[in-house]
């Protein structure tokens, strides 16, 4: 409901604006949703990571994602 995502969205403001004031970066994890990604730029959040960006994978193809050239990131 409208009021579940408000109360969801004051919980994460809340967490993010506390770790900024420590000088903490913030992840924030289980990112699903396009609407997510935009809320957590809004609220300044450093990272995200969650099933919009990739599904759990083991040590090999983490190896290779991450070897892989920037210009063939989308392949």
């Amino acid at each position: 409901s409208a009021s579940e995502r408000r109360e969801y969205a004051a919980v994460v403001y809340a967490i993010v604006t506390l770790a900024r004031n420590l000088g903490i970066l913030v992840i924030a994890e289980g990112v699903e949703k396009r609407e997510q990604v935009a809320m957590l730029q809004a609220m300044d959040c450093d990272y995200a990571q969650g099933y919009l960006f990739g599904r759990p994978c083991d040590a090999a193809d983490a190896e290779q994602y991450i070897v892989r050239p920037a210009f063939n990131a989308a392949a």
